[in-house]
């Protein structure tokens, strides 16, 4: 709003000038509002700019990076699903699980719901099959973390999964030539005996028979010797490799997670423009940095649980109350209730005088 230049409070009645005061007031805090629209759209694409540089960073690694829900579906993936066959569309919405090969699903799932059951960020490393679109096996190393809040609420998990299917068949071959190596040398080595007792028998007629055969053991020795020497040292390299490669992806995770996210967050949470603008030049060079170098245990009787009671019966745990519980998770009383009941029920304390907190935290 703009007021005529020539026109002064004292040149309106008395009435006015209040009003007039106000409009002046406006018209200020108009302009303000302006200039602080247009810094608001040059943060949103700044911030638009360091995203998009975070998602590219995401998608052209070839290790697959995914999130995960409580209930193990995939939320994010990236495109290094077209390594077994997928396209990231395919598979977002969908079980994680589904895709791991039968014989190790269980094994995975039930270490998927442990760490949840206990509510606390936790990390490992877990090796499993996966079978491709095809239907080739392939085995891959998942590297993932699983994060709760400090109330113990799930957030996601989050993990890397790498393909280490020639790590695995380099492994067993190396195990195959290495028995086929043993039974080698104890085949000759009975060989030898054999003979080195028949020739005791015949010492007299046979001594240059015994001499050529003492050093054929000496040779056979030697190679021994010289085998295991260099099975060691191949050992030793693939141990160093395999360490560096860890190295690798450890440093990668920890600065996306530690040096990427958390000023995201910020960023997010901040109402000055001015403080946005600091955690934008921080996530700018972190970024610039990593382009350039690149969760007790609850006892095994909660496995019966669905993740909905999991989660009640750790804030059941922890000395929430009913409606306590219902408020935090939005649920009715009733419903809060219910699932008391089936966890009751399940830990077979139905009808028996056993405070459920009690036991509870007696499985810790």
């Amino acid at each position: 709003m703009t007021l005529p230049q020539k026109l002064e409070s004292e040149d309106l009645p008395a009435k006015y000038q209040a009003l007039f005061k106000e409009l002046e007031h406006l018209r200020k805090k108009i302009n303000q509002l302006e200039t602080q629209q247009q810094e608001f759209k040059k943060v949103h694409a700044e911030l638009r700019k360091s995203e998009e540089l975070y998602r590219s960073l995401a998608e052209n690694i070839p290790d697959l990076v995914y999130s995960l829900n409580e209930f193990g579906v995939i939320q994010t993936i990236n495109q290094a699903t077209r390594m077994f066959g997928y396209e990231p569309e395919e598979l977002i919405g969908k079980s994680f699980p589904e895709f791991i090969y039968e014989e190790d699903r269980d094994r995975i799932v039930n270490a998927f719901f442990e760490v949840v059951a206990q509510g606390k960020t936790y990390m490992r490393s877990l090796q499993f099959r996966v079978e491709t679109k095809s239907g080739e096996l392939r085995w891959f190393e998942a590297n993932c973390r699983i994060r709760f809040d400090e109330k113990g609420n799930f957030l996601l998990q989050q993990g890397v999964c790498r393909d280490i299917t020639d790590r695995i068949e380099t492994q067993q071959a190396m195990s195959q030539a290495q028995e086929k190596l043993e039974e080698l040398i104890r085949t000759r080595t009975a060989e030898l005996n054999a003979r080195n007792e028949k020739l005791q028998q015949d010492l007299a007629s046979h001594l240059e028979i015994e001499a050529d055969l003492q050093e054929q053991a000496a040779e056979m020795e030697k190679e021994k010797s010289r085998l295991e020497q260099a099975n060691a040292r191949l050992e030793d390299l693939l141990a160093k490799k395999e360490d560096q490669l860890k190295d690798l992806e450890e440093r990668i995770m920890f600065n996306v997670k530690e040096l990427v996210l958390p000023y995201i967050n910020k960023i997010r949470q901040q109402e000055s423009v001015e403080n946005q603008l600091a955690y934008l030049d921080i996530l700018e060079n972190n970024l610039i940095d990593i382009t350039s170098s690149f969760t007790k245990r609850l006892a095994i009787e909660l496995h019966r649980l669905t993740p909905s009671e999991l989660q009640v019966a750790n804030m059941i745990r922890q000395g929430n109350r009913s409606k306590q519980i219902a408020a935090k998770l939005k649920l009715s009383v009733r419903t809060v209730e219910a699932y008391r009941n089936n966890i009751r029920r399940k830990l077979k304390l139905k009808n028996k005088k056993v405070n459920l907190r009690t036991y509870l935290a007696s499985l810790e």
